[in-house]
């Protein structure tokens, strides 16, 4: 089968991986790269290793390349209408989350994507750690019992690149960050029915143009009944990022590290024990994967724009309850 002919928009960390993981697969073929600064994509060409197309203009570069799929990686408040245009062309989506800043725009794209039929994956990579694979099949066949509990939580200390600082452009940690847990605990738990938290930031006032919370949590109400909470923190280890939950189930108990063993525990029934699931390190590789497969055969993925809404809309839910200082039913 021929490879898949893929353009990346956005071409900062983010764009670089997944631009490299793609070239590597032998799957897809990177033909073109944008970015508002050429330097940047001129530095990834350069890694590929061979010429690509480069352009400043996404319509420009849509219209005179047409690929098959587009990457977009784009900071949150960095939109302009390309993931719309692109499904209107009828080209492949894999997005990098949240998938905008603002509600309206956020669902305009879910909108564009649904209605061109375009096969779209976000890329909330923490679904295809096998561990959270095989707590899903559980969940779902029954033997996992009932969900009663899941405590999250996401560490860091970083101050990441400028724009991720800065509210108006990334939305702050809960948005740009925090919302892996969100959509695990939606993909794991089912809807929610409320959330309530809070938000500070505590260690970074004295850092100029950081603008965003570095201290979390967010409380929700399933509506199966499960409980969850949610801490968040870029005041923790220097260069270390994790993300992690305990579920709390009638038969089992599950722990989950981005960076650590993971463990199944079975609490009920004669086949009590541990299975161990250790660190996968190619989690964002295997989304990728699951997208260019999907296109190639003509399927779902398995993380579609209309989930990652979900997750986002969580968020925005959450934060109005930090305005309004009160639950907010969703």
């Amino acid at each position: 089968m021929n490879r898949l002919r893929c353009a990346v928009i956005g071409t900062g960390s983010m764009g670089q991986t997944h631009a490299l993981n793609a070239e590597a697969s032998g799957k897809a073929r990177i033909v073109a790269l944008c970015s508002r600064r050429i330097e940047s994509a001129e530095a990834l060409a350069s890694r590929l290793g061979r010429k690509v197309a480069l352009y400043t203009d996404h319509r420009k570069m849509l219209g005179q390349i047409q690929p098959d799929a587009l990457f977009v990686c784009l900071p949150p408040g960095g939109h302009q209408g390309e993931v719309e245009e692109a499904a209107g062309r009828g080209i492949h989506l894999f997005l990098e989350k949240p998938l905008a800043l603002k509600e309206n725009e956020a669902e305009n794209m879910v909108r564009a994507a649904e209605a061109a039929g375009v096969i779209t994956q976000v890329d909330f990579q923490h679904r295809f750690h096998p561990l959270v694979v095989r707590i899903k099949e559980l969940l779902r066949s029954g033997e996992a019992g009932t969900a009663s509990l899941l405590q999250g939580f996401y560490l860091c200390n970083s101050l990441h690149s400028s724009w991720w600082r800065r509210e108006e452009i990334s939305g702050g940690q809960l948005l740009e960050q925090v919302i892996h847990l969100f959509d695990l605990v939606l993909h794991l738990l089912g809807p929610a029915a409320g959330v309530v938290g809070f938000r500070d930031n505590i260690c970074h006032r004295e850092v100029p143009g950081y603008t965003i919370e570095d201290t979390s949590t967010a409380c929700l109400v399933m509506k199966s009944g499960a409980l969850v909470s949610l801490a968040a923190s870029n005041c923790a280890v220097p260069g270390r990022w994790e993300a992690g939950f305990r579920l709390v189930c009638s038969r089992l108990m599950a722990e989950y590290s981005s960076l650590k063993t993971g463990t199944l525990r079975r609490t009920a029934g004669e086949e009590r024990g541990v299975e161990e699931f250790p660190p996968e390190t190619d989690l964002r590789r295997m989304a990728l994967m699951d997208f260019l497969d999907s296109v190639r055969e003509g399927k779902a993925a398995k993380v579609p724009i209309r989930e990652a809404r979900e997750a986002q809309n969580c968020i925005h839910r959450l934060l109005q309850s930090l305005e309004n200082e009160a639950l907010v039913r969703i």
